[in-house]
């Protein structure tokens, strides 16, 4: 929570210039929308606080799917959060088993998926989160999955032309884009 109270700070984008002969690059990090954070049974405060709070910091809506064991945890920190001055709708608990996962997984909305469990589910959500049906069903935001278990994987969707960028897990989750443009031509 410490550290996603700082995160902010590193949310400034950047500008260098002259990066080649004429050549200035900015760069806008941006929140990616909705993310999706899928928790195990065995860390029922600490994993659901790595994932929502550096996504809320960073600017994103976050839907929580506790595992169906311990769910009480995350109901408790919604209640917390709406005390503390949260806006409704930016933080919320879905309870369910797998078949919420996949409803999570498929749903055009979730922008990008937080998970840590078993190797065998991360590979479920890994291959489930970045189908090509699925990716045909999302909007022109690109859609990043990540799993951690034990080992994090990050991969990203392939990105449009007009929307340069990926989500960064563990630093938060964002979007980057960047832009360059010559000295000579003027600022669009």
């Amino acid at each position: 929570m410490e550290y996603a109270c700082g995160l902010t700070e590193h949310m400034k984008g950047g500008f260098s210039s002259q990066v080649a002969d004429g050549v200035d690059v900015h760069s806008i990090r941006e929140p990616v929308g909705v993310v999706a954070a899928i928790t195990p049974f065995n860390f029922p405060i600490m994993v659901p606080l790595w994932m929502t709070a550096n996504a809320i910091a960073t600017g994103n809506a976050v839907i929580l799917k506790p595992s169906e064991r311990d769910p009480s945890v995350s109901v408790r920190l919604g209640e917390l959060l709406r005390e503390a001055g949260l806006p409704s709708g930016v933080f919320n608990v879905l309870h369910g088993n797998a078949d919420t996962v996949n409803l999570l997984l498929e749903h055009p909305g979730i922008d990008a998926v937080s998970f840590v469990g078993s190797t065998p589910v991360a590979r479920h959500v890994y291959l489930t989160g970045t189908s090509t049906e699925s990716a045909s069903r999302r909007s022109a935001v690109p859609r990043t999955t990540w799993s951690s278990c034990p080992t994090p994987i990050s991969i990203s969707r392939p990105t449009p032309p007009s929307m340069p960028g990926s989500a960064r897990p563990g630093n938060g989750v964002w979007r980057s884009a960047s832009s360059s443009r010559s000295a000579t031509s003027p600022m669009s």
